[in-house]
């Protein structure tokens, strides 16, 4: 993790990452860089995710609902009347950005594809801190889901297969945990917290390794981890154990059943699931234990011959 530094006018060409719109508001366009902490910083306690108006969630809460009924300053008369109240960039070359923002009072919570994870002022962009996610593990690190806050933590994983928790004031790191060392695993699946407990869904991207890899021996699976300490609590696969069948046409070789990596989980009356795994189904676990309650195939995969 890095010191503060001021935070300068965004450059030309740099990748827009977050964009903050305001009812005629003047635009205000700032550029961060990486940091390590402040003081802490306004009210956005262990209970704020409650407040209306907070958004602690790419789902916004456990019932993945993405809907906030609270919301009365934007109608349709004035939305015509958004502008631009700041901007934040990422170096040219940083990649794709993909982590949706988690609000929470004063503070807008964001991973970046340059490998650092930001909490900046909703109202002016400024820097609050930066979380380094080279700082854990070895190899390039990318943010590619959406942060959860709740309890005091911030809970977000990465391109490495890592889920980490930050403190939600200073952005000091709580714990973190490798949840695959599969090659090419990759958590892109945004967490639920639900009763002291993190769910998260774990993918992978070995189908594009190229065609001298042996594909495909990575599992999709749903996770449950203690909130507060990172312990694993209990894994559910979507797929049976990959055993090798054949080879594929160049000589390398093929494995089955593979892949059907998982989304992010939601809450469904008392269980953790559902986990989105592919072809288009849809699985629910325990929320205590790992056991599969049901599983959903739409009927187009079954006309198409791919349920099982």
């Amino acid at each position: 993790m890095l010191p503060i530094r001021r935070a300068r006018p965004l450059r030309t060409g740099a990748v827009l990452a977050a964009a903050v719109l305001a009812v005629a508001s003047p635009a205000l366009a700032t550029t961060g860089a990486p940091a390590q902490r402040t003081a802490a910083h306004g009210d956005a306690g262990p209970g704020a995710a409650g407040r209306n108006g907070d958004w602690p969630s790419w789902q916004k809460d456990p019932l993945g609902s993405r809907h906030n009924g609270a919301e009365r300053d934007i109608t349709p008369a004035n939305v015509g009347g958004l502008k631009l109240k700041w901007a934040f960039g990422y170096p040219r070359n940083a990649g794709t950005p993909r982590s949706q923002p988690a609000v929470i009072g004063d503070t807008v919570y964001f991973g970046a594809p340059d490998g650092l994870f930001h909490a900046r002022d909703a109202r002016t962009g400024a820097a609050k801190w930066s979380f380094d996610l080279s700082t854990v593990g070895t190899g390039r690190a990318q943010v590619q889901d959406g942060p959860a806050v709740a309890g005091g933590k911030v809970y977000f994983g990465d391109s490495r297969g890592y889920l980490f928790a930050v403190d939600q004031r200073t952005g000091a790191l709580a714990w973190s945990q490798r949840l695959d060392t599969t090659v090419s695993a990759i958590v892109t699946s945004s967490p639920t917290v639900y009763r002291g407990r993190v769910y998260v869904g774990v993918s992978s991207g070995e189908n594009l390794l190229g065609k001298d890899h042996a594909c495909c021996t990575f599992r999709g699976h749903v996770d449950a981890l203690d909130a507060a300490t990172g312990k694993p609590v209990w894994r559910f696969h979507t797929v049976p154990e990959p055993r090798q069948d054949g080879t594929w046409p160049n000589g390398v070789p093929r494995y089955v059943p593979s892949g059907a990596g998982c989304g992010a989980p939601r809450r469904s009356t008392r269980r953790a699931g559902p986990c989105t795994s592919a072809p288009g189904r849809t699985t629910a676990a325990a929320a205590a234990t790992s056991t599969r309650c049901w599983r959903w195939t739409p009927a187009r995969a079954v006309r198409a011959g791919r349920a099982g």
